[in-house]
């Protein structure tokens, strides 16, 4: 109907079978005034509906979201429906999230509704770094008098299975509003008007424009976080890479790379008593290895007793078996920091597009691509890290890493194992080996900013773990340089105090060797 520089009006004219005119529907977009202090993507939506019968309508709405997103993630579906809710008594919205296989599957699915309970505060669709949000204009809380019957998500097309011929991304998914019954006397009209982010899912402009923390616009973003990387985790992770990319050159791979530092850094106390327990332990597993022996060959046909017996010893000596397991906790402690960084890596829009060097990784959100080609899938794994389109060298190389690492951890004599079995050793060594198999497969289609820091921390590691052993090889010399200089040194000579305070005292002891025997006499004598 008519469009200027920020505003587009569409309308029709609705007529009975008489040609008479019954309504006029009228949508209109209007692009809000950016403010210069905030980075806002606002939209204005009206629905406005006018009675040009002769007699009073209910009519009801129905508001399509948009369609047309595209799936960002390269390893599989990345495009959901986002709601909240206002709960009565809550301090905020409520989020709940489907995705594109769900929806497609159930045909539709009711987001919300405006009830005693709760109010909907916004519904969404997004991909990986992009988002249209969608709120019923002044909506601020429960308290608002309701409008919809409910929000659904749907699918406007049937998704054939991707090894379909003639598969095609299908870009459908969009979510409807569906007001309640409105009544519109002759000559009147009723409007419904939402309030449209369409943008970037950025954090700091969530966390910055006041409107959009109230409503929590946030929740597009922390919805595509994993059970193993909490909300604070992850945020805190985005915060550190964007100060950490503050810092001149102003590159998220170096930015990685420095919190790789400050995180091994923060757990080297942890290592290092890590390191040194192990190698303790190990000293003491070979001194208690014949008693070890001795009691496997006692109770040879009682496992019980002989575990019973086992502990004793490991008790007596005051050893605890199960503190190896304090290796393993620098790693541990370090996954819910590299799901924290995955899930930062799949949310953080600056990030996008972001190279390392520019020549070889060219996106640290995607893989590293060095050599492409035709895409592939591979049975049972391509299910879980999407179809392979190219040669990535840095999961593979994050592999070698691993693998050193297990190289340079402390080793003991394998008699002196846990429990005395020799070949557990060799078990631990095949296992470690095969977790990194695991991880370059598991990871090959990761984010190359994920790898480079897995890898990264695991050089790191390497130089950690070999100054630790250098540094307890010193202890060990100096220890060992102490005692046999005191083994080695000469008596010293004797002063003349010293040599008479000693005759005095062999004079004393003879005098009551002598006064003893004399007491004894007489006691004989007495007797007899």
């Amino acid at each position: 109907e008519e469009a200027d520089a920020e505003t587009a009006v569409f309308s029709v004219v609705l007529k009975d079978p008489q040609d008479h005119p019954l309504v006029r529907v009228v949508k209109t977009y209007r692009l809000d005034q950016q403010p210069i202090t905030e980075k806002t993507f606002d939209l204005n939506l009206s629905l406005r509906v006018e009675n040009l019968g002769d007699e009073s309508l209910m009519v009801k709405l129905v508001q399509q979201g948009p369609i047309g997103f595209r799936q960002e993630e390269a390893r599989g579906e990345d495009r959901r429906i986002v709601s909240a809710m206002w709960q009565q008594g809550g301090t905020g919205p409520v989020m709940g999230s489907h995705n594109r296989g769900e929806v497609v599957k159930k045909g539709k699915i009711i987001l919300g509704q405006d009830s005693e309970e709760q109010r909907i505060a916004w519904v969404a669709q997004t991909n990986q770094y992009f988002t249209c949000i969608m709120t019923p204009a002044g909506r601020t809380g429960p308290a608002d008098p309701p409008r919809f019957t409910r929000a659904e998500a749907i699918h406007l097309t049937d998704l054939p299975d991707r090894a379909t011929e003639g598969y095609h991304e299908r870009q459908d998914l969009t979510f409807v509003y569906i007001t309640e019954s409105l009544a519109i006397p002759v000559g009147q009209a009723e409007e419904v008007v939402f309030k449209c982010f369409v943008g970037p899912k950025s954090k700091k402009v969530f966390d910055t424009v006041e409107a959009y923390r109230q409503l929590g616009y946030y929740g597009v973003i922390s919805v595509y976080f994993y059970f193993c990387a909490p909300n604070a985790v992850a945020t805190f992770m985005m915060t550190l890479l964007n100060l950490f990319h503050s810092i001149p050159p102003h590159n998220y791979g170096i930015a990685i790379i420095l919190l790789v530092l400050l995180v091994r850094l923060l757990l080297h106390p942890v290592t290092k008593k890590s390191q040194v327990n192990m190698m303790r332990m190990q000293k003491q597993m070979s001194v208690l290895q014949p008693k070890v022996n001795a009691v496997r060959e006692k109770y040879a046909s009682d496992r019980q007793a002989m575990n019973q017996a086992m502990m004793q010893v490991y008790r007596d000596a005051g050893v605890n078996p199960a503190g190896q397991m304090l290796t393993c906790l620098p790693m541990m402690l370090q996954i819910p920091i590299w799901a924290g960084l995955w899930a930062g890596l799949n949310s953080l829009i600056d990030m996008r597009h972001a190279p390392f060097d520019g020549y070889w990784i060219k996106d640290l959100t995607a893989p590293d691509a060095l050599i492409r080609f035709a895409e592939f899938e591979i049975p049972f794994l391509s299910g879980m890290i999407g179809p392979v389109k190219s040669f990535n060298l840095l999961p593979i190389l994050l592999g070698v890493s691993q693998v050193l690492q297990a190289r340079f951890m402390p080793r003991g004599n394998p008699q002196a194992a846990a429990g005395g079995n020799p070949d557990q050793l060799e078990q631990q060594r095949k296992m470690m080996i095969f977790m990194s198999i695991f991880f370059v497969l598991i990871l090959y289609n990761a984010p190359s900013g994920l790898n480079l820091y897995i890898m990264a921390s695991n050089f790191f590691g390497i130089l950690e773990q070999w100054r630790i052993r250098e540094h307890l090889k010193q202890e060990d010399e100096r220890e060992r340089f102490r005692a046999k200089v005191v083994q080695d040194q000469a008596p010293s000579e004797k002063g003349y105090l010293r040599r008479k305070w000693e005759e005095f005292q062999k004079h004393a002891e003879a005098a009551q060797r002598v006064q003893s025997r004399r007491i004894q006499e007489k006691r004989d004598k007495k007797k007899n």
